[in-house]
């Protein structure tokens, strides 16, 4: 496990969503605070704001890539350039794990309050997602290998 794998982990494990503890990771290097890091993943925990679409391990590294790789002009070539960082950690994770939303991948759909209970309940938040944060990370940390342009 990588340094960055293991930070996003701990902060996972200390109760932050799984977006955060990704973002989070690559944030202040990039030139965005903590503080605003984490607020601004908030809502992305459990697949968008509980409702089991895309995973916030995802979310949260894509919002790293827009970070590392966007552009605050309206520039074509960074915004190709960021959609394939995109593409390929999205493609990368589903190869890894089947799916990229929460529902698919815990089998449950978490917009229904029972559903969340039980995933709860089976521990899959500290057995499954633990996981998908490692993952987001670390396909993360290698399409980040190229060197950083602002424009």
């Amino acid at each position: 496990m990588t340094a960055l794998e293991e930070e996003a982990l701990l902060n996972f494990l200390d109760g932050y969503n799984c977006a955060q503890s990704v973002l989070v990771v690559s944030a202040e290097r990039l030139g965005l605070p903590a503080e605003t890091a984490m607020r601004l993943a908030t809502g992305l925990g459990a697949g968008l704001g509980r409702s089991g679409m895309v995973c916030g391990a995802v979310t949260g590294a894509v919002l790293s890539l827009g970070l590392r790789f966007g552009s605050t002009a309206p520039d074509k070539s960074a915004k190709e350039r960021t959609y394939t960082k995109v593409k390929e950690l999205v493609d990368g994770f589903a190869r890894q794990h089947g799916a990229t939303n929460c529902r698919d991948l815990l089998d449950l759909d978490l917009s229904d309050p029972a559903a969340w209970q039980i995933a709860r309940e089976q521990g899959l938040f500290e057995t499954r997602c633990p996981l998908f944060v490692q993952t987001a990370v670390r396909l993360l940390d290698a399409l980040c290998e190229e060197p950083h342009e602002t424009t």
